[in-house]
């Protein structure tokens, strides 16, 4: 099949899907407005306007458009609905394969009237619909009225045997880079820097945990930061006396970078307010961390509280004071609890190895159904 992928080519995740079907003997093209290079793939980068921001999803269109008619490709598969997914839905061409990350659906929906028609109108033109779990795929159904025919719902999986290996070396050298004692406990945020991950509470909770656990450090990352709040962010660490034992990445990683981080730290921290599956959280429940989660459902879906992480309301600093303070007092022993269960989980049902080939099955539905 000749694959045209419709997405930011610089993501772990559009990079990875781009070098699998690649590797599956598929002719794959990106058309991107992040300029990067993937092996295997022809990456069309669409450079936008400066001082336009988002208003370049739109006066590309027609650029877009006449490219993809040289591509001329057998299926389109556009990744993130409310941007790359409605450029893919103007192009006039089918079959389109739309698929659902999670804020995109969750959360800028309810931002704007028009974007909520701009999600609603890339949903109802899409030929089949990916989900990554049957709340999303729900979702889907109950809040844009999408038939459960047009949806497929299968789990994207993480690359376990990435994962598996043996990071020790690198991850003590990782430590010393970021100045943290090799005895000391490490939280580490496996989400974006942004309201809706609930970082800044990370931060509120940190003065309760280090009255208790003086050595203990926070790790957060950038991602797909939020304009100013990286600077608030900081600020309230400094303000709350924290900040000596906060780390802030200011990039984004590879996989390769996040199972290492992974392999440094102890906790992980995946509390948003709403979210579709979080792949990184399956990541660090297989690199052995324990788990600390918001109560939402898909969180639900993976993590049981008490019997293989810890569920705390979203938006309350307190709580996730209280559970830290819990894990911490008694690390090793949540360890011996949790991390072999949590691994026989993933490898059961999130393996990237045997979920990845569902995906040209998905193209070749959509392409029967034309």
């Amino acid at each position: 099949m000749k694959v045209c992928l419709f997405g930011r080519a610089s993501s772990p995740f559009v990079i990875r899907w781009a070098e699998f079907l690649s590797g599956q003997g598929h002719e794959v093209h990106v058309i991107s407005f992040a300029d990067a290079s993937i092996p295997g793939a022809t990456v069309h980068y669409i450079k936008p306007l400066p001082f336009l921001g988002k208003l370049n999803y739109f006066l590309k269109i027609p650029k877009i458009r006449g490219l993809v008619r040289r591509i001329a490709p057998d299926v389109i598969n556009a990744h993130y609905i409310s941007s790359y997914g409605y450029i893919a839905a103007k192009m006039g061409f089918r079959p389109v394969v739309q698929s659902v990350w999670g804020s995109d659906v969750f959360v800028t929906p309810h931002q704007l009237g028009a974007l909520r028609r701009i999600v609603q109108y890339t949903l109802d033109t899409a030929d089949v619909i990916t989900s990554e779990c049957p709340t999303t795929s729900e979702y889907l159904e109950r809040t844009f009225s999408i038939p459960p025919s047009k949806i497929e719902t299968f789990a994207w999986g993480i690359q376990t045997n990435l994962f598996l290996q043996d990071h020790t070396g690198a991850a003590a050298r990782l430590r010393r880079e970021l100045d943290i004692p090799e005895s000391a406990p490490v939280v580490m945020s496996v989400r974006s820097t942004a309201a809706i991950y609930g970082t800044l509470e990370m931060v509120e909770a940190m003065p309760a945990v280090l009255k208790r656990h003086p050595n203990a450090h926070l790790l957060l990352f950038s991602g797909n930061v939020e304009p100013d709040y990286r600077d608030r962010l900081l600020k309230k660490a400094e303000e709350l006396g924290v900040k000596h034992r906060v780390r802030y990445v200011d990039r984004h990683l590879s996989h390769l970078e996040m199972a290492v981080f992974m392999k440094a730290s102890d906790i992980q921290l995946s509390i948003p307010s709403s979210d579709s599956a979080s792949t990184a959280l399956l990541e660090g429940m297989l690199c052995g961390l324990v788990s600390v989660v918001s109560d939402i459902p898909t969180n639900r879906e993976v993590v049981r509280n008490g019997e293989n992480g810890f569920v705390i309301p979203y938006e309350n600093s307190q709580a996730l004071g209280e559970v830290l303070i819990k894990i911490l007092d008694d690390l090793p022993g949540w360890k011996s609890k949790f991390v072999q269960k949590n691994k026989e989980f993933v490898l059961a049902h999130h393996d990237w190895n045997k979920l990845a080939p569902l995906m040209p099955q998905v193209y070749q539905k959509a392409i029967r159904g034309l």
